[in-house]
Order: C-alpha cells, then structure tokens, then sequence
C-alpha cells in the first residue's frame, strides 16, 4: 500500500493562504452582516398653505375632485396653496443604520404633456425606535394637474418601491 498522495492538500491550503490571509496582511477579513432591506411604507402629500404658514392634513388618499382650484384656497384647502410637501415613509429594522442608502423621489404633472416637476435623492438616516425614518421633498408650482409620486430606494439589493397620484384640478 502507498502512502497517501499529500501535494493536492497542500496546494489546497496553500491556494486559501494566498486568497485570504496575504491579501489582508495576515488577517482573516469577516464578511459584512447582512443588513435586513428597507421598505418604502407610505407617502404622504400636504398642501403648503400659503396664507396660514401651515401644512394642510394629508391629501394622498383624497378622490377625484375635493382638490379642485386649490391654487386659489377651493375645495378642501381653504386657503391658497401652490406646494406640496411630500413625505416619504421608510420602514425597516428598528434602530437600524445602514449607510449609503437614499430614497429617490420623481413627481410628474399630467397635463397635455407630461412635465417633471422634481426628480430629487434624499439620503436615509438611521430609524427611529419604531423602525422608520421620513424623508421630505417640496414640489412647487403645483395644484391644478395631477402629480403623479414615484419613491424607490436605492442602495440596497432588495428593491422597493411605491407610487402615488395626487388628483389635483382646477377650472371655472
């Protein structure tokens, strides 16, 4: 019987030594933990109420014709607004921070044609005790078309996303 054959081990070993260790200058290099993804959960619209200095309730789930003229304080708003401030609702793992991730927000108007009224990055910072973090983007000039909301998170595999359409109008 002959003695095992030992060279196919020690290329083994060898091949790990240089992959692993001498690249690190001798140190094993612990890979990352897996940071659990984010979810975007809402959005959120308020009316920038330009006579009042104030933020309207929420206007996101509102139907088709209460934000009628809100450009002159019509309908539900009450007072004159042309911005809209939209809040963005992220959810993940209370406590939680993980860097290089950013929300991306576009706002469309649908009109005759359709215009881009902001396309906007906000980085994400760590949440909250309850596992969420808002992130907020103002879009001006609005009231009369309806915006349509695009957010999705960027920065992590797991993709996430979530649309909105405001049903603004306007008219005599």
């Amino acid at each position: 019987m002959s003695p095992p054959n030992v060279w196919p081990r020690m290329l083994l070993l060898t091949a790990f030594l240089v992959a692993f260790l001498i690249p690190s200058g001798g140190h094993v290099v612990p890979a990352e933990p897996e940071v659990p993804p984010y979810a975007i959960t809402d959005i959120k619209a308020y009316l920038y109420l330009n006579h009042k200095d104030a933020l309207s309730r929420d206007i996101s789930n509102e139907r088709k014709g209460s934000l009628w003229n809100t450009i002159i304080g019509a309908g539900l708003a009450g007072s004159p607004s042309r911005a809209t401030l939209v809040v963005v609702e992220i959810s993940g793992r209370p406590d939680d921070y993980a860097s290089r991730r950013e929300v991306e927000v576009t706002v469309r108007e649908s009109g005759k044609k359709t215009v881009t009224k902001l396309k906007q990055n906000f980085p994400i910072g760590g949440l909250n005790e309850k596992g969420k973090y808002f992130a907020p983007f103002l879009v001006y000039d609005t009231g009369c078309l309806p915006l349509d909301i695009s957010a999705r998170l960027l920065g992590q595999p797991a993709p996430s996303s979530k649309l909105k359409r405001i049903n603004f109008e306007c008219g005599e």
